[in-house]
């Protein structure tokens, strides 16, 4: 069927740690749409969002004999320059475990920022393979899709995240994004390859409240429907759900995760990663998935249920 090697892959799926801490902040830089994330912050995200769960989330992954890790977005609160600094960090940190692949969040892009500023510290997190952008020698700042080839899995990451008006947390795929997007999954040598699409905002029209979807989700669908991939991967809404899109080829499972750094306040919302295992036989790939959860009292995070991915 292909040159790929049989073989297994094991990867986590983890999203939105809202890990950073906010000291020392200064006011001059909530006189924007911050002032709005900074409130809500103080008065209840911080309570919710705790570092101490996260930690106990990357010493359960120490266990899992990964061989990467996906973060699908939000690791700030509120995209200043020292949150991704301190987000850098704690994604170098996590090299004893696994190599790691970032992808940014509507969180990284609360105001219009320079990109030299932000999401720069975490370009080695989410540069393609070849160092560039795919967008013909484009500067840095376009340097998404991004494409990593890691076992038999093609990790392909997009970019919702773009500035907008209070009140909204919705994405954006550019239009030059999508048309790489197609260009990426058009791909011969890509063709072998387990696809693994990772986006911030869940792809799917009416899964979200309107002031939090992806705006062009219908056009990133269109592109889908003609270049299927095999699992999309998404955040932004802080609940384990599994879904499928529907396409000509094939239902693509779509799984998102809860915040990694959720306490468990809000029943239903606690923290989960999830454990997917490929199996490349030669011939054919098998997939399964694992969640695994936060107990609140155990202080621990432990297997709670298998995903049902195939229909």
């Amino acid at each position: 069927m292909n040159s790929l090697q049989p073989g297994s892959f094991k990867f986590a799926h983890l999203s939105d740690p809202h890990l950073t801490s906010l000291q020392h902040i200064s006011w001059t830089t909530l006189l924007n749409k911050r002032i709005m994330g900074y409130i809500s912050w103080k008065t209840h995200r911080r309570a919710e969002h705790r570092r101490e769960v996260l930690d106990l989330l990357v010493n359960s992954l120490l266990n899992q004999d990964l061989d990467h890790i996906v973060i699908t977005g939000d690791l700030t609160h509120l995209g200043l320059p020292e949150e991704f600094a301190e987000a850098r960090q704690w994604l170098d940190s996590l090299k004893n475990i696994a190599e790691t692949t970032v992808i940014p969040g509507n969180h990284e892009a609360y105001v219009s920022t320079s990109y030299e500023s932000t999401l720069k510290e975490w370009e080695p997190y989410f540069r393609s393979d070849n160092g560039t952008s795919m967008r013909d020698g484009s500067p840095a700042p376009l340097n998404f899709p991004s494409l990593r080839l890691r076992g038999p899995i093609a990790f392909i990451g997009l970019s919702t995240a773009s500035p907008t008006l209070p009140f909204l947390a919705t994405g954006t795929l550019d239009l030059e994004q999508l048309r790489q997007i197609e260009t990426c999954l058009s791909l011969e040598t890509l063709q072998p390859y387990f696809k693994v699409l990772l986006i911030h905002h869940p792809p799917l029209t009416h899964s979200v409240a309107w002031r939090k979807r992806l705006t062009n989700a219908l056009q990133l669908e269109a592109v889908l429907n003609r270049h299927p991939v095999d699992l999309i991967l998404h955040g932004h809404t802080h609940k384990s759900s599994l879904a499928y899109l529907n396409t000509p080829d094939r239902a693509i499972p779509v799984v998102g995760v809860p915040s990694a750094s959720a306490n468990g306040s809000r029943p239903g919302y606690e923290s989960q990663y999830c454990l997917f295992s490929l199996n490349h036989t030669g011939k054919s790939f098998e997939l399964s998935a694992s969640l695994y959860s936060y107990f609140q009292g155990k202080e621990q995070f432990a297997f709670s249920r298998t995903l049902p991915l195939n229909r």
